[in-house]
């Protein structure tokens, strides 16, 4: 019985063998009709069409930088002498005239309890004995 089942072991094994080196060889070929495509796999809509619906939304526009802040002086104001056209203010001290400037800064104007100073940002008030800003 063993000579039996080896004899076996080795014919199947022998079939099996010759069933993958010939496909056609141990069934009878059926003729099948090739499928139609269902899609073209050259056609490069598709993929372009999932691109765009995969792809994030446009950002929207930037908006408009909000408007320049007032200057910022961080000298102290420290005394005023109000006499028209020959006003003088101390500046941290630093002794200005109408006109004249220091540290980015022009006098424009002197009042009673404050002086007005011209910057590239536009005006700005700086009272007596504070300091505008940080």
């Amino acid at each position: 019985m063993k000579n039996w089942y080896t004899r076996f072991a080795v014919l199947g094994s022998i079939s099996t063998l010759a069933a993958l080196a010939c496909p056609g060889a141990g069934a009878v070929a059926q003729a099948t009709p090739p499928r139609a495509l269902v899609h073209d796999p050259f056609d490069r809509s598709v993929v372009q069409e999932l691109m765009r619906e995969a792809a994030p939304p446009p950002a929207p526009p930037p908006a408009e930088p909000p408007p320049p802040s007032a200057p910022v002086v961080t000298a102290e104001l420290r005394a005023v002498m109000v006499r028209g056209a020959r006003s003088l203010v101390n500046l941290g001290g630093t002794i200005l005239g109408i006109g004249e400037s220091a540290g980015g800064l022009r006098l424009v104007e002197v009042r009673e309890r404050s002086a007005v100073f011209a910057t590239d940002g536009g005006r700005v008030e700086v009272p007596l004995g504070r300091r505008q800003g940080p």
